[in-house]
């Protein structure tokens, strides 16, 4: 199952969340190995399962996104690519794992969400401001790198669910 959501916040929302993530407190210890030896580094910001403010987004994704199922939120996290830092195909721990865009982005830009079937892309998911995309955690995905004439920071914010 991969779904994807747009509009998903208010715009104050959404500036909200951004203006968190620009929190100096990002480590260059992001990223992966895969079997053929390459290996992806990048930005990541971890522990905002303890910020009162992700929780209670967290809250309202539940609501929204997992009405009916019993979940807890095992940790959340935001990944920061600069141009060039591309992410490795993966799975992800707990059941579900939820991905919100908060940037302005340009479709030129590329840094777009693939999944793979472990030898092809199955299926691409645009970054798109303020759009949430929500995945089984036993899917292969990576985010493809900022093309090299994006200056900035790309960046996802990451939810990863139990259903207890």
């Amino acid at each position: 199952m991969v779904e994807h959501y747009d509009s998903v916040f208010t715009s104050k929302q959404n500036e909200e969340i951004h203006k968190l993530l620009q929190r100096p407190q990002w480590s260059f210890a992001g990223g992966g190995s895969i079997e053929d030896g390459f290996t992806s580094f990048f930005w990541h910001l971890d522990g905002l399962e303890k910020d009162v403010y992700f929780l209670h987004l967290f809250k309202e994704i539940q609501e929204r996104f997992l009405q009916g199922k019993d979940t807890e939120l095992v940790r959340c996290y935001a990944n920061g690519q600069t141009a060039g830092q591309s992410g490795v195909p993966h799975t992800d721990d707990g059941d579900i794992t939820i991905l919100y865009f908060p940037n302005n982005w340009k479709g030129y830009w590329g840094g777009h969400l693939n999944f793979s079937d472990g030898k092809d892309i199955t299926k691409v998911i645009e970054y798109k401001q303020n759009r949430l995309v929500k995945f089984d955690t036993n899917i292969l995905h990576y985010a493809s790198a900022p093309v090299m004439t994006f200056f900035g920071l790309r960046m996802s914010l990451a939810f990863k669910i139990k259903v207890k």
